[in-house]
């Protein structure tokens, strides 16, 4: 029992999602400071957060004056009368100022109660009156019971009164009957009686009632009922509590297995921390496994059994197979036991009538304390009365035919995994479907029986296939050899054969299985076609080994010439517009992927159409053609909804998004961010970042920079590039060198290889190139734009690469070479009507001339291309763009610096954004430099100026400027 003292927590304790209750019982505080009695129930199940929230409680009325008593009651003392009654008022009596303390009547009444304190208060000689204090009748409890209520009355006219009882559920009657009392009569006093009830306990009901029944139509009782925490909150609590950083996927798995209850979530997780070899997910805590015995000691012997056997039957079972396998219990009985179950707390029954264990652990718990030959007899109890039921699943059955241990059991329980991960990959349920046949696969291996290996490879190949090619591959490579071996060169060239969609699977285990499959199929067969030319994709895509990928296109294209076989050749221009594509002939790589979509389009092969306009929207983009991203993101959106394949819908909205921002509609981009979560291409992540850039926000940028180098770190060579391309022209945008330690990260290793194209490499090549003019590395840039103006056909058609290579001639002294790139480039852009990219290229053409052309033979020039500039970022809402443009504008103007004192060039620039009306961060983000520096230079700039705040300041630049705008 503890007055006024706050109990530590531990930091994995903190306090999460319990905010609602906490205000609620704050306007119970100042409702009860403002003379009116609370009642204040916190209810729920073991673990649930009861008594962190009643001890946070208890803080909060200490900060606000309040006198705290707590007492608990135990499982133990429940014949012990008043035994937290005892506990508090004892404690109370020992801190009140002596002037408070009860008459010498009162003493007589509580001495029953307190006999060790008021001793003295007795007489020699019993008179009648004692005797009748001493007896245990009504009259007797209610002269008590008025005393604890004048004595508690006294005590709050001192100070604000906070009685917290925990666990009374375990209270015997009179306490409940004394605490009825209390709230009855005290209601005007600045009591308020704090209580925790556990609601599965089996006294709940009673207690609450007695308690509450009087005093429901109140307004002074606040019943707050516990629910588990929401995910958001049970994911930071794992974190908090783990002494180290969890995968996502075991994180998940805790916060599933609690069923989100705080005390089972912060045990969990700190037996997951010690068991770093991943035996945690076969266990569960002692602390854990104590609490569940505890609990189900206060069930009957008959419900324990009960829930045994539905721990047997897994999570979630029908009220109709518990039927079935508890033939010894007529209905009524069983009805009676599944309600002492549910009110435990064990168990509850969903919407659609099943019951179902509250959390994994406590099902977990109870099956794990089962003898192992009394659960295999169970699980083959099950098994049978499951296949007596009519639409059983297979998957249960198989389950617990293998849980049975009987070696005939389990090889049917082989057959019923494979037959049910064949029905969930029909359904497209990949992940139920790898989990079904690989357990198949490992009971098949157990035993010794290769009589289904083939088979099972085979569909757990086929399920990996969508999720994780690099792991499906190696399964569907030795179900082709097991068939080869037998002499089933059928099966052994379907396996081959095996999701040959023209664009899906691009690992290096594929071409092993082509290769193999081309053994076996008849020469210049449809299905030789098809797999020259997957041979040949997977060369391109996945190891850009380009004189195999010729020559094995080349075959299939003659093979669909022979055939005048549609399919044949839908494969062959598919694998041709790819190699196209990451050679970097991308005009014709657009014209071929065209065909192809032709071709899928008369075939009706809509999931094929889906992946081919994915990359016709790559191309467009690369091209600067919105009209063709704009029909490939529709008609993706489209499809993805027909087929309900949401990858190929969510890469449509994604270039719907890359469209908007290509064509300088910033704020529609940002309005479909919510909607659009793309996981299976870095495409909106670029689009995310360039939005981000253009709106000038710093933090959001950096975020989608992050995001997207981790996401592309791991890909191929062409996909690295490309995105450290893009982190290069973000550092240019914002003037000065970002990224450079990621920028070198993925482009390292990329480098031409015997007799394979360039492409590649001259791409990387143009990354480094853009990350030398960043950092002005003449020495640098110089072989790097020989190499890249061998790329003829991309220098004409993308403009970004025409910039660049104008900046590094700029850098290079190159002036001829510069003037022609940016004349090129803005005409590119200009003529597709991309108006960021013009804006941008405009910019970086002036910015280039006010550099180095110090004569200002071209100062007119420059002017005009600030204003063109600035006339689309103001219309588009471009603001880094804007901000940049008034900066180099501050900078050339010397007239105005003349005005202005002694401002460095950085000052004026600094004071010229700070009069656009930006913040210290946003000038920091667009003049590349550190927070503290333009602390310091604003402070500088105030003493210069002699202002003493930023309006003052702003005020003194735009009067030098006007002034200098009257002189001129």
């Amino acid at each position: 029992m503890t007055v006024n003292r706050r109990i530590p927590t531990a930091p994995q304790d903190s306090f999460l999602g319990r905010s609602f209750e906490v205000q609620r019982a704050v306007s119970a505080l100042d409702a009860c400071v403002a003379s009116s009695g609370r009642l204040i129930t916190i209810e729920g199940e073991p673990g649930i957060g009861k008594t962190r929230l009643a001890r946070n409680i208890a803080d909060i009325a200490i900060d606000r004056g309040f006198l705290t008593l707590t007492g608990s009651f135990f499982d133990d003392e429940s014949e012990i009368t008043l035994s937290g009654w005892r506990e508090v008022l004892g404690r109370l009596v020992d801190v009140l100022p002596t002037e408070l303390h009860p008459d010498e009547q009162d003493q007589e009444y509580l001495a029953r109660l307190l006999p060790g304190l008021y001793a003295s208060a007795r007489e020699t000689q019993v008179s009648p009156h004692e005797r009748l204090l001493s007896s245990d009748s009504d009259f007797s409890r209610f002269l008590m019971f008025q005393a604890v209520s004048r004595l508690l009355s006294s005590a709050a006219s001192w100070k604000p009164l906070m009685i917290r009882f925990e666990d009374l559920h375990w209270a015997d009657p009179s306490s409940i009957e004394l605490l009825r009392h209390i709230g009855r009569t005290s209601g005007q006093s600045p009591v308020i009686i704090l209580a925790t009830l556990r609601d599965t306990h089996l006294n709940f009901d009673g207690v609450i009632r007695d308690l509450t029944v009087e005093l429901s139509g109140d307004e002074g009782v606040e019943r707050m009922k516990l629910s588990a925490l929401d995910d958001n909150n049970a994911r930071e609590l794992v974190k908090l509590t783990s002494a180290v950083r969890l995968s996502v996927p075991d994180l998940n798995e805790i916060v599933m297995r609690t069923g989100r209850n705080p005390f089972y979530i912060v045990e969990m997780t700190r037996w997951w921390n010690s068991r770093s070899d991943g035996s945690a997910k076969l266990g569960i805590p002692a602390t854990i496994n104590d609490s569940v015995k505890h609990r189900l000691s206060d069930l009957s012997g008959q419900a324990r059994s009960l829930l045994e056997t539905m721990s047997v039957m897994g999570n979630s079972t029908d009220t109709e197979l518990i039927s079935t396998l508890r033939t010894d219990l007529e209905r009524d009985s069983l009805d009676e036991l599944l309600s002492e179950c549910i009110n435990s707390g064990f168990v509850e029954v969903n919407e659609s009538g099943q019951v179902v264990f509250r959390h994994w652990l406590l099902r977990d718990a109870i099956y794990r304390s089962l003898p192992t030959l009394a659960a295999r007899t169970e699980h083959s109890r099950v098994a049978s009365a499951l296949q007596g039921i009519p639409g059983s699943e297979t998957a249960a059955i198989a389950h617990h035919l293998d849980r049975s241990m009987i070696r005939e059991s389990r090889l049917d329980a082989a057959r019923m995994f494979l037959e049910a991960g064949l029905a969930s990959m029909q359904a497209q349920g990949w992940e139920t479907s790898e989990v079904a046949l690989n357990r198949a696969l490992a009971i098949s291996t157990e035993l010794g029986d290769d009589s289904l290996r083939p088979e099972l490879l085979r569909g757990l190949g086929r399920s990996l296939l969508p999720l994780d090619p690099a792991r499906a591959y190696p399964h569907l490579v030795e179900a082709f050899d097991i068939y080869s071996e037998r002499g089933n060169e059928t099966n052994a060239l379907e396996v081959a054969l095996i999701n040959a969609r023209p664009l899906i699977g691009q690992d290096v285990g594929e071409r092993v299985l082509r290769e193999r499959g081309l053994r076996v199929a008849p020469k210049g067969s449809r299905a030789a076609g098809i797999l020259h030319s997957r041979v040949g994709l997977v060369s391109a895509l996945a190891e850009a080994d380009f004189e195999i990928a010729e020559v094995q296109i080349a075959e299939a294209e003659s093979i669909a010439r022979e055939l005048n076989d549609e399919r044949v050749r839908l494969f062959a221009d598919s694998a041709r517009a790819m190699f196209l594509y990451v050679t970097f002939q991308l005009d014709n790589a657009l014209s071929k992927v065209s065909d192809a979509l032709r071709l899928a389009r008369r075939q009706g092969d809509l999931l094929t159409e889906g992946s081919l306009l994915f990359f016709y929207g790559d191309l467009s983009m690369w091209l600067q053609k919105p009209d063709g991203l704009r029909q490939a993101g529709k008609r993706m959106t489209v499809i993805g909804q027909r087929i309900e394949e949401p990858r190929i819908s969510i890469i449509g909205e994604s270039h719907l998004v890359r469209l908007d921002m290509l064509l300088g509609r910033f704020d529609s981009a940002l309005a479909q961010r919510p909607d659009v979560i793309n996981k299976f291409s870095f495409a909106y992540q670029l689009a995310e970042a360039q939005v981000a850039l253009e709106k000038n926000d710093p933090e959001k940028l950096l975020r989608s920079i992050q995001s997207l180098v981790e996401l592309v770190a791991d890909s191929q060579p062409q996909v690295r590039a490309h995105v450290a391309t893009a982190l290069a022209i973000f550092g240019l945008m914002t003037g000065t060198p970002r990224w450079p330690d990621e920028i070198r990260m993925l482009v390292a290793g990329i480098e031409p290889r015997q007799g394979q194209l360039q492409a590649v490499h001259e791409w990387a090549n143009g990354a480094r190139l853009m990350l030398a003019v960043s950092e002005r590395d003449a020495e640098t840039a110089e072989p790097l734009i020989s190499s890249l103006e061998q790329l003829n056909d991309i220098v004409v058609e993308w403009g970004p690469l025409r910039r660049f290579l104008a900046a590094a001639k700029a850098l290079t002294g190159d002036t001829d070479g510069m003037h022609r790139d940016y004349e090129a480039a803005i005409e590119i852009s200009r003529r597709l009507a991309l108006q960021p990219i013009y804006a941008w290229t405009c910019f970086e053409y002036a910015e280039t001339l006010s550099n180095f052309d110090k004569s200002g033979d071209h100062s007119s020039k420059t002017d005009e291309l600030l204003r063109e500039s600035n006339r689309i970022a103001r219309t588009l809402g471009m603001r880094m763009l804007e901000s940049r443009i008034r900066s180099l504008r501050s900078s050339r103007d010397g007239e105005s610096r003349n005005n202005l004192g002694d401002l460095t060039p950085r000052e004026l620039q600094v004071l010229e954004m700070i009069a656009g009306g930006h913040t210290n961060k946003e000038i920091s983000f667009a003049l590349g430099a550190s927070l503290n520096t333009i602390y310091r230079h604003t402070n500088s700039i105030f003493t210069k100026l002699g202002v003493s705040n930023r309006t003052e300041a702003a005020l003194t630049y735009r009067q030098a400027v006007d002034r200098s705008a009257e002189q001129r």
